[in-house]
C-alpha cells in the first residue's frame, strides 16, 4: 500500500477529536494539521511548541492536552 488517503471519510467523525498540532514539526507541518482539524466537524485544536515527537520533548504537556481533552468530552 504506497498511498492512503482518507480525508474523505473525515466529515463522518463524530467522536470528540482533538488535533495537537505540534508547531516546530517538519515532518508533518502545522499546515498539515490545520487540514485534518477542519475536516473533521467539532474538532478541537491545540498547539504544542514542539517537534515530531511531543511525548518525548514535552510529555508533561501532551499527556495534559489529552488529559483535560478527554475530561472535557465527558461533560
Amino acid at each position: 500500500m504506497d498511498h492512503v488517503d482518507v480525508r474523505a471519510d473525515l466529515a463522518a467523525l463524530t467522536v470528540p477529536t482533538l488535533v495537537i498540532s505540534t508547531t516546530l514539526d517538519q515532518l508533518v507541518t502545522p499546515h498539515h494539521h490545520w487540514q485534518l482539524s477542519n475536516a473533521i466537524p467539532g474538532t478541537r485544536h491545540t498547539e504544542i511548541p514542539t517537534g515530531h515527537l511531543p511525548f518525548i520533548e514535552r510529555p508533561e504537556r501532551w499527556g495534559a492536552l489529552i488529559r483535560d481533552s478527554l475530561r472535557d468530552s465527558r461533560t
